[in-house]
Parts: C-alpha cells; structure tokens; sequence
C-alpha cells in the first residue's frame, strides 16, 4: 500500500498546543507503518527550539524502541530534527565553498543588517505596494 505524503506540512498554532507531540506522533507512524517509504536517517523537522527539537528525536525514538525497531531507533540520530535557525545554519555550511563564503559564521553588524535589509526590498517591489 503506498502512502500519499503531502509535500509540506505545517502545524501552527500557540506554544503549548502540542505541535512537538504531533509532529512526533505523525512521524512515529509513518516509521512503523511504512517503513519501505519513510526512512529515519531521512527526516527533515524543524521547530523553533532546541528543547522542541531534542524533545522530538526523543520521543520518535522511544517509541521506534518501544515498537521493537531497534534499527530504525538508531537511525534517528541521524535525522535533521532541529531548529529552523540551526537548519538554516547547516545549509549555509554546507555550501559555503560553492558560494564563495568563508565556512565561519559571524554575526552581521549593524550597517550589514540595514545594506542586506534595504537590497532585499528593493529587489521585491511587490513589498512596497503593501507598505
């Protein structure tokens, strides 16, 4: 039986709501039950804290354990369960050389956060009109 994944899903709502406890709970399942489509070592979650994200490779993993998945438990540490700002992160990493950057990350001064503000919307003029 084939799955039919949405490309992307968003859960939003107010902290506290159990956004961490759905995405893991939707993600458990789909390791148990399809495990011909959905790889462990292939996830890609994002949240919004490190609490959420170590929360969430947590659970997904307890309940793989608790499932007798021993293999696939393990695969989840290879998952990209982590912050939007760390997944940001890593793909800038990842293709530094490529871009021409150096690989060290440095925070932006000011005057770099304003140039890089004011360059981003004056290339979207759509952005003005809603100003």
């Amino acid at each position: 039986m084939k799955i039919d994944f949405k490309d992307l899903n968003i859960i939003s709502a107010g902290a506290g709501s159990g956004k961490t406890y759905t995405i893991q709970k939707t993600l458990s399942t789909w390791l148990k039950e399809h495990p011909e489509e959905v790889r462990a070592d292939r996830i890609l979650a994002v949240t919004f804290t490190n609490m959420a994200a170590s929360e969430m490779k947590s659970r997904i993993r307890a309940e793989l354990l608790s499932s007798g998945k021993i293999n696939e438990a393990k695969k989840v540490s290879s998952s990209q369960i982590s912050t939007i700002h760390n997944f940001g992160k890593s793909i800038m990493h990842s293709f530094t050389y490529e871009s021409g950057m150096s690989p060290k990350s440095r925070p932006l001064s000011e005057a770099e956060e304003k140039i890089l503000l004011q360059l981003s919307l004056s290339s979207h003029a759509d952005i003005f009109k809603i100003l």
